[in-house]
């Protein structure tokens, strides 16, 4: 990546001599932005184009070249690359449009360059790509065609879309962002967004890594490289495509094909990233983690200190919905807010200083809250006061605060652009809203915790089976015979029996005791209850005769006997699924029926550690039932926990499995076993 992104000497294959042209943008900003290494123009129409020399051909320009930008037309493309390949160019990021995106046409051109890509050893970005940037001061790169001069810092930036690339560079100078790498990452036929991941996250200059991602098809490897990294620099996600109508837009935009609509956004966030929900949450958690402070443990509790009451609560509304807590200030820093503070202010947190608060005052306030060991973040929002703005001074005396008590300090100036604090602002996070700068402190608290979480994990796997490794043993695919997989990985079932006839479940019924269960087998049906299929709490041997005879194609298949078991257990999904684009992940639900009433299903990418099941689990809303209530005791959480995890390594032990469901697994409380009640394996190939 480093010849991508800190090249010594760069072609611009096909530029153009017309001014208007995207290609003749890219030159400028790349002469205008101060590049350090050698530009290299191919055009056969002209001998020079912006004082420099043209040359005719690939195979004229000179040797040592590290990376090429190919702004030929698609059809062009094959032709241009080849010669790039033949000059020992390995490094090529394709500019043009026309491909997989534009339909099938473009789509076999995309496989031909990226095998002749792979044919001559030349990595590849894009193509359908608008450039990129490094803006370290000693490489001072700025290979893309955007409008909006970028400002340097510390956020690095990967997008799919090029065109939202431009748009955020736009906004970005507005919002006091800056860019340390910004990689227009187009159809990612070659590098793909994990490998630059790994790149700018290694980079000193980035504090802050922010992806835009329309599809994942190559989401397994991004995911790996999430859990990799997560613990070193804040990931943070936005992911389009989360409708069926937006994931639709989605691959007609890329020309790639998008994974379950909603599925993917809980995976990635429990893989590490911090995922949002739009382009403007991605902004203001860019300029938090690039400007501001995350502390060093986990910090919710924190002192708002503003001028005007209104935007005040809709900040602490916003942190405090999100988990944060108004700090409980100590007596003394009271008494010393008193003496600092204007005449008729608040000084309980919330502080409010009212209009009349001067930045000293500001400034000796901040000071008493910081030094408060109950303040764990400092919010401060500042509404221009009516008889004019101050000096520029509180921010930079905020941020020196920051530094000096080790503390997160955020700001919210609700006032213009042009006003000289706002320009003045530097090294500290400031928002125009209010509760912009509270999503802020939410996220680099909720960063924080991650941090510990991922420092205290200690590898991945189950308690070892009875037995050891069952990975040889034949998955069968009917659901009798799956409950004897399950046990071989110490996933325990109730007693069952498949019967033909009325005779052989009554004798079963006998043997374990009444009360019993009947279960069609047919392999059609998928939900048993709906179909008739399923009887419950079966008291004897009248019962059971008639619900032998009701079971649906019972004489074909035959009928699932159980032992009917009472108790104290809560019904939950357990599930594997392999997944085309994101590998193989575990699922975890209410369960019974009700999983497809309320949706609550969520995901975890596998293999996993026992902390992160436990994430999963209270991922989903509905696990508060796990807990007491009602004089029902809680379930097992460690049990369940251990039966999840078991159940994720048979589908990882059993390539030939595309999908594994227990509905229901009824989690056992402290005094009783976890059973796997009902069971339905997807092969490859089959049902």
């Amino acid at each position: 990546m480093r010849q991508f992104l800190a090249p010594r000497s760069v072609a611009l294959v096909g530029v153009s001599s017309r001014p208007s042209t995207l290609s003749a943008v890219l030159l400028n900003n790349l002469k205008e932005g101060g590049y350090r290494g050698g530009i290299h123009l191919v055009n056969p129409n002209v001998e020079t184009i912006a004082g420099l020399p043209c040359y005719p051909r690939v195979g004229d320009l000179p040797e040592g070249i590290d990376f090429a930008l190919l702004m030929v037309p698609a059809r062009e493309t094959e032709e241009a690359l080849a010669q790039c390949a033949e000059r020992g160019i390995r490094r090529v990021q394709v500019i043009a449009a026309g491909f997989r995106e534009a339909g099938e046409e473009g789509g076999q051109r995309e496989e031909r360059v990226a095998a002749l890509a792979r044919q001559r050893g030349v990595r590849l970005i894009g193509p359908n790509s608008m450039g990129l940037m490094n803006l370290d001061p000693a490489v001072a790169l700025n290979a893309t065609f955007s409008p909006a001069p970028p400002r340097a810092g510390s956020a690095a930036f990967i997008t799919q879309s090029g065109a939202l690339g431009v748009a955020v560079l736009s906004i970005a100078a507005r919002w006091r962002l800056g860019f340390s790498q910004f990689v227009s990452l187009g159809n990612e036929t070659d590098v793909t967004a994990a490998e630059l991941l790994q790149y700018c996250a290694a980079q000193p200059s980035t504090r802050v890594v922010m992806l835009y991602m329309e599809s994942l098809g190559r989401g397994r490897e991004l995911l790996a490289a999430g859990r990799r990294l997560a613990g070193e620099k804040p990931l943070v996600l936005l992911l389009s495509g989360r409708t069926v109508a937006g994931a639709a837009a989605a691959a007609s935009h890329t020309g790639a094909i998008s994974t379950r609509p909603g599925m993917a956004e809980g995976i990635f966030r429990r893989a590490g990233f911090l995922v949002v929900d739009s382009l403007e949450q991605m902004l203001e958690l860019g300029v938090g983690f690039s400007l501001g402070r995350v502390p060093s443990s986990s910090a919710r509790s924190f002192a708002l200190l503003t001028n005007a009451g209104g935007p005040g609560v809709l900040a602490t509304d916003e942190a405090v919905s999100a988990g944060m807590r108004l700090a409980q200030l100590q007596p003394e820093t009271t008494e010393q807010l008193q003496a600092c503070a204007p005449r008729g202010a608040s000084v309980r947190n919330p502080v409010d200083l009212l209009p009349v608060g001067d930045d000293a005052t500001y400034l000796c306030c901040a000071e008493k809250l910081l030094s408060d060991a109950g303040v764990e973040q400092l919010l401060v929002i500042k509404v221009s006061p009516p008889l004019g703005s101050a000096g520029p001074g509180l921010l930079d005396g905020l941020a020196a605060l920051g530094e000096k008590y080790n503390k997160p300090v955020l700001v919210s100036l609700p006032m213009s652009q042009r006003n000289p604090e706002w320009q003045a602002a530097r090294d500290i996070p400031a928002f125009w809203f209010p509760e912009a700068a509270a999503r802020a402190s939410v996220a680099l608290t909720r960063y924080a915790e991650l941090r510990q979480r991922m420092a205290r994990r200690s590898g991945t796997g189950i308690p070892a089976c009875a037995g050891g490794t069952q990975a040889g043993m034949p998955v069968p695919p009917a659901a009798d015979e799956l409950f004897g997989l399950l046990a071989a990985y110490g996933i325990c079932s109730p007693p069952f029996a498949r019967v033909n006839t009325p005779a052989e479940a009554l004798a079963f019924a006998e043997q374990v005791g009444f009360p019993v269960a009947l279960k069609t087998l047919d392999p059609e049906i998928v939900h048993k209850t709906e179909a008739g299929g399923v009887v419950l709490d079966i008291g004897g041997p009248e019962p059971l005769a008639r619900a032998f005879a009701g079971i649906p194609s019972v004489a074909r298949h035959g009928a699932l006997i159980q032992k009917f078991v009472r108790g104290q257990h809560r019904e939950v999904l357990a599930g594997f699924l392999r997944d085309p684009r994101l590998g193989p992940l575990l699922a975890f639900g209410l369960g019974g029926i009700a999983v497809e009433v309320l949706g609550q299903v969520a995901y975890l990418a596998l293999p996993a550690a026992p902390d992160e099941v436990e994430e999963l689990i209270d991922s989903v809303p509905a696990s508060v039932l796990l807990g007491p209530w009602r004089g029902k005791p809680p379930a097992d959480r460690a049990r369940l926990v251990e039966v999840l995890l078991r159940l994720g390594q048979i589908g990882l032990d059993h390539p030939e499995i595309q999908a594994i469901e227990v509905n229901p697994l009824l989690a056992a409380t402290a005094s009783e076993e976890s059973l796997a009640v009902d069971v339905r394996a997807v092969l490859r190939g089959g049902n």
